[in-house]
């Protein structure tokens, strides 16, 4: 379960740093000690939301290449209100598995933008307040290629592309898959 949190190199990159910052007596690090300019390779596809309230979590950082996939810069906005309607109860599940602060999820579901039909693949993980409330969610999302076939899925050594099956999704499924963070220290 571990490979998927680190479904592409952006991934990776904060996973890495995200590890790097985190107390050995903590399940997840303080927001205090995360730095978004030490992930510059990241940066174009980070985001961090901080949830106010179980209808209310703000987007406080947005990457360029987000930007890109949506059209506009969500920066401030509510998660809830810019995510389709029919994905909002998900991503209220995640946000509230997160804030357990013992558990990293990645999410996926059908988009169609100016590429055509891509998969929106996003890691999302826990960040403690100075109260230890864990309300931010830090995370990457990419808009991934659909694979033509496995042999290209095989062929890819940064994971980049994602497999024919996810076609069968409708646009409106999205799913999510949650690693217990005591899984994540382990290395590969």
């Amino acid at each position: 379960m571990l490979k998927d949190l680190r479904f592409c190199d952006s991934a990776s990159v904060l996973l890495d740093y995200w590890l790097s910052i985190k107390a050995d007596d903590q399940l997840c690090p303080l927001k205090r000690d995360f730095s978004p300019m030490q992930l510059k390779a990241a940066l174009p596809d980070l985001f961090l939301a901080e949830q106010h309230n179980d209808n209310y979590a703000e987007l406080r950082v947005v990457g360029s290449n987000i930007v890109e996939i949506t059209g506009s810069d969500k920066t401030r906005a509510n998660v809830y209100d810019i995510c389709r309607p029919e994905h909002a109860p998900t991503i209220k599940q995640i946000y509230g598995e997160i804030r357990s602060g013992t558990v990293a999820a990645v999410s996926e579901h059908i988009i169609n933008n100016q590429y055509g039909q891509r998969v929106a693949k996003s890691l999302h993980l826990p960040l403690r307040s100075n109260d230890n409330d864990v309300r931010f969610v830090v995370g990457v999302a990419k808009a991934l290629p659909i694979a033509s076939d496995h042999h290209e899925i095989i062929g890819s050594s940064t994971h980049s592309v994602i497999g024919q099956s996810i076609i069968n999704r409708s646009l409106m499924d999205m799913s999510v898959s949650y690693v217990p963070l005591t899984q994540a220290y382990t290395p590969l």
